[in-house]
C-alpha cells in the first residue's frame, strides 16, 4: 500500500516532467557532496533542477506520461537500476544538457543513462550530440550579427563616399599649403 507522501512524491516527479522540456537520467553514485553541490548550482545557473529519485517512484511517474516513452526504444530501455539522479531542463533545452556534459567530462561523474528530448527517448550519444549544440543566448546572439551585418555594411559603403571626399580635400589643403 502506497504511503501518502510516496504518492505526493510521483505527483510531484509528474509535474516536473510534464513541465520539463528535456529530461537527464543519471548514475551519480561516486561523486562527492561537494562536486555534487557544485553541479546543482552550475544546473541551477542554467535553469535546471537536479535531483536524486528513487528508482520505482521515478518509473511510476514516467508510466503516467506515457506520451514520454512512446517512441520505438520505449521503457524497455530505460536504466532503473543503481542511484539515479535526475535533470529537469525548465527554460532552455539545450544549455543544462551542455552544462552537464561539460561537468561530466571534467569529473568523469555522473554517468549518463538516458534522457528525454521533444517527447522522445534519446540515448547517451545523442545526449552528448545535442550538448554541441550552442545554446539559445549564443544563437540569438549569432542571428543579431547576421541581421545587422548588411546595415553595417551599407553605412560603411555609403560614409565611405564622405570620408574619401574629406580625404581628397584634406590633401588637397596640404598640397595648397607647399
Amino acid at each position: 500500500m502506497p504511503t501518502t507522501k510516496k504518492v505526493q512524491i510521483v505527483q510531484d516527479l509528474t509535474e516536473k516532467l510534464k513541465r520539463a522540456k528535456s529530461v537527464i537520467l543519471t548514475d551519480y553514485s561516486d561523486l562527492s557532496v561537494p562536486q555534487q553541490q557544485k553541479l546543482r548550482s552550475k544546473l541551477q545557473e542554467a535553469g535546471a533542477e537536479f535531483t536524486v529519485v528513487k528508482n520505482t517512484l521515478l518509473k511510476l511517474a514516467l508510466q503516467n506520461l506515457e506520451f514520454r516513452t512512446k517512441d520505438s526504444s520505449g521503457m524497455k530501455n530505460l536504466e532503473f537500476s543503481g542511484p539515479t539522479a535526475t535533470l529537469f531542463a525548465y527554460e532552455d533545452e539545450i544549455a543544462p544538457i551542455k552544462a552537464l556534459v561539460e561537468f561530466a567530462q571534467e569529473f568523469e561523474l555522473p554517468k549518463i543513462k538516458i534522457g528525454f528530448f521533444e517527447g522522445k527517448t534519446i540515448e547517451k550519444e545523442e545526449i552528448l550530440e545535442l550538448a554541441k549544440i550552442s545554446g539559445k543566448s549564443e544563437l540569438f546572439a549569432k542571428l543579431v550579427y547576421t541581421i545587422n551585418s548588411p546595415i553595417s555594411s551599407l553605412v560603411n559603403v555609403l560614409s565611405s563616399d564622405i570620408r574619401n571626399l574629406v580625404w581628397i580635400l584634406s590633401n588637397l589643403k596640404k598640397g595648397g599649403e607647399n
